[in-house]
């Protein structure tokens, strides 16, 4: 009797499974889909035989975890009906996954070893790694594995405990160009051969003695999970009225803060307002008090201008005076020396008497004549005196009137 082994394909949605089922049975009896969507509604399964060992493998494609179309306890009901098709036992549960392990692909790893079947189920499982192009180098596949591992945490304890980890590809064969499809073809005829390779060293048989009881823990599961949820969303509602309160608070506060910015604002504008009419007002002052002093000055000066020029007319009047009647006198004395010169000429010796009088008048001519000179430059002087005197008062005046310019306006 031929001997049937049975291999059940588990993953998350769009991952690949239904492909690779093809992959190992050599068929197209999978529906394949390339978008990211489950095409599988209902478990699936199919047997063939490897003629070469004499083994039969049936093939069971599920339902993946984390389709959108079904709620969680679907989808594990309809996994349960899958894993009832092998209640003989199972050889090999091949998890796939096309990448890096996701946060729902451990959910789903958790649930293949928790509630569908038990801690056990680890030792039949082989994570199979899909749309891996370099697939027969083993330095790349090593290099991959090791990046897996250093993911986090639960990546490496998956992959730790499982039974081994498996690189394939499983290049679509059906893209209209018939020399793609046959190297798509030629790729997965090797990553067949792999698949079956290992599927045929998996002789040990994991019986699940608890199957009756699956519906149950699904059931459990799920009451927990749904209980799990709903006090999730009991504190997403607690968190979001406490970010509601808040939310208002803030923005009571900031209508608090925009209210007294605003009223600072218009006070600070007031005060603004209040002090450019104030120095408006000041200046307007100063600027009249400037020209009324201005105009003062302007005053004293034409009056100082004025007096300077009657002092210098009255200078020059005296000095015109004076000069006169010093050319008078010079004149005078000049022709009177004259005189007696000629007079001498005339009359010839004469006694010596006669001539020492005339000498003693022109001597006291003289005199009379330095007398004049002395008497002229001490009315002079006086004048001189008399206008310095007027200056220095007229010029102490325009001081004052001066400096009265930069005084304080009250």
């Amino acid at each position: 009797m031929t001997e049937i082994r049975n291999i059940i394909l588990i993953g998350r949605t769009g991952q690949g499974k239904s492909t690779l089922a093809n992959v190992i049975t050599g068929t197209d009896k999978f529906k394949e889909s390339d978008k990211g969507v489950s095409e599988t509604k209902n478990a699936q399964a199919e047997i063939i035989k490897d003629e070469e060992v004499d083994v039969e493998y049936r093939i069971v494609d599920t339902i993946g975890i984390g389709d959108t179309q079904w709620s969680t306890k679907q989808v594990l009901f309809k996994i349960a009906e899958a894993v009832r098709m092998v209640k003989e036992g199972v050889n090999q549960v091949l998890f796939v996954t096309s990448g890096r392990f996701t946060k729902e692909e451990i959910e789903a790893y958790n649930l293949l070893r928790t509630v569908i079947f038990d801690e056990e189920i680890i030792k039949y499982t082989t994570v199979v790694r899909t749309r891996f192009a370099k697939f027969r180098k083993p330095e790349e596949t090593a290099e991959d594995k090791k990046k897996l591992i250093e993911e986090n945490n639960n990546i490496a304890d998956v992959i730790k405990n499982c039974n081994k980890v498996l690189y394939v590809n499983n290049p679509p064969i059906d893209t209209g160009d018939d020399d793609q499809d046959e190297v798509g073809r030629k790729v997965r005829g090797q990553s067949r051969e792999i698949l079956l390779t290992h599927a045929y060293q998996c002789q040990e048989i994991y019986k699940p003695g608890n199957l009756d009881e699956m519906n149950e823990r699904i059931g459990g599961y799920m009451d927990e999970t749904e209980k799990k949820q709903r006090e999730i969303d009991e504190f997403k509602d607690l968190i979001e009225q406490q970010q509601k309160q808040v939310s208002e608070e803030r923005e009571r506060m900031l209508q608090e803060q925009e209210k007294a910015r605003l009223a600072h604002e218009k006070e600070m504008r007031e005060l603004a307002e209040r002090q450019e009419r104030e120095k408006k007002e000041y200046m307007e002052k100063l600027e009249k008090a400037y020209e009324e002093q201005k105009k003062v000055v302007a005053d004293k000066e034409a009056s100082f201008r004025k007096m300077e020029q009657e002092k210098n007319d009255y200078m020059k009047q005296v000095s015109a005076t004076h000069g006169q009647q010093n050319q008078d006198k010079e004149q005078e004395k000049n022709d009177y020396i004259k005189k007696m010169e000629d007079l001498i000429k005339v009359k010839g010796q004469e006694n010596e008497s006669q001539i020492k009088d005339l000498v003693n008048m022109i001597k006291s001519k003289e005199k009379e004549m330095e007398s004049l000179k002395g008497d002229v430059s001490k009315q002079m002087q006086e004048a001189i005196q008399k206008m310095a005197a007027q200056n220095e008062y007229l010029a102490e005046q325009l001081a004052v009137e001066k400096n009265k310019g930069g005084c304080t306006i009250h």
